[in-house]
């Protein structure tokens, strides 16, 4: 856990695999807000 409403998961190596952010667009004031998923 990084905040309140910030996860952060890693792999047994320390490697990032997921992040999740409650209300990503009321955090950073932005009207619309997308992301990209991509394949590992």
């Amino acid at each position: 856990m990084v905040s309140e409403n910030t996860l952060l998961d890693v792999d047994r190596e320390g490697n990032i695999v997921a992040l999740t952010m409650e209300h990503a667009r009321q955090r950073a004031d932005m009207p619309q807000f997308s992301f990209e998923q991509i394949a590992a």
